[in-house]
């Protein structure tokens, strides 16, 4: 480029734009009227697209899954019995196999997310909830923040979950929350353990965030239940056979949330 030209004048189109990637437009001069004469095409704007490389491949991964899903529940609630019963939460939830466990509890939906922390929730409560219209409504979500906002976890699973039973109160008065605690997690040296899943959750903290949970389900009118306790080993770990890696569950795993579970159903 010649060097009397230059750029001026950049703007971000964001209604033309994709996730993690931005529409730019420039336009370009010369300070040289012979050379604006010379090479018309200078004097044009132009366009780049420019993707954001800060945010990892996993992290895209997962915000393409959560908008995927969340367009699925779209889908799905067109054709949903209301008054029904709605599980929402994490990969603990969309792995669960509500309607073969729970098959004598129907309609049960599942609207849970991979990877989702407390924050999406908040983002698809229309979708995963109030377009259902749950009568009883089963939450069990927060491990992820842990890996996902550091030291402010605690405090974001405080806020984002009690202002989630607020919202839920205030548009389905009759409907009966009830919110379950964080399960445990195992990252002991046993081969089957996958440290990079079980990630930097730690028991100790999940105690102490299930502690204020109970509480904050006591001041909101909501139902807790304590899984956490009925998951664990002798050592106080989530019990070997119970998970597949150290974080999610396995097939025995979740015949024990089944099982905990069918009493608050038939309420």
């Amino acid at each position: 480029m010649h060097e009397s030209v230059y750029t001026y004048n950049a703007k971000a189109h964001l209604h033309l734009s994709y996730p993690e990637k931005i529409l730019v437009s420039y336009n370009v001069n010369c300070t040289s009227f012979d050379l604006a004469i010379q090479n018309g095409h200078i004097y044009r704007p132009r366009f780049i697209l420019l993707e954001d490389n800060t945010i990892s491949f996993f992290d895209r991964l997962f915000a393409d899954a959560f908008e995927w899903r969340v367009d699925w529940f779209r889908n799905l609630n067109k054709s949903a019995v209301r008054g029904g019963t709605v599980f929402v939460g994490d990969s603990i939830t969309q792995e669960f196999p509500l309607e073969e466990m729970l098959k004598d509890y129907m309609p049960v939906y599942n609207r849970g997310i991979g990877g989702d922390t407390t924050e999406g929730l908040l983002r698809r409560l229309e979708e995963s909830i109030f377009e259902l219209s749950p009568s009883k409504l089963f939450l069990l979500i927060g491990t992820n923040d842990f890996a996902s906002f550091g030291s402010n976890a605690q405090q974001k699973i405080m806020e984002n979950i009690s202002l989630c039973l607020d919202k839920v109160k205030e548009r389905l008065p009759e409907c009966k929350i009830h919110l379950i605690s964080i399960l445990p997690v195992n990252n002991t040296d046993h081969p089957k353990i996958n440290h990079d899943a079980v990630s930097v959750r730690k028991n100790q903290e999940i105690i102490r965030v299930n502690e204020k949970l109970e509480q904050l389900a006591k001041e909101k009118g909501a139902i807790y239940i304590d899984l956490y306790s009925k998951m664990l080993d002798e050592n106080g770990n989530l019990d070997l056979s119970y998970t597949r890696e150290g974080l999610h569950l396995s097939p025995q795993g979740y015949e024990v949330v089944a099982r905990n579970l069918k009493q608050y159903l038939c309420r």
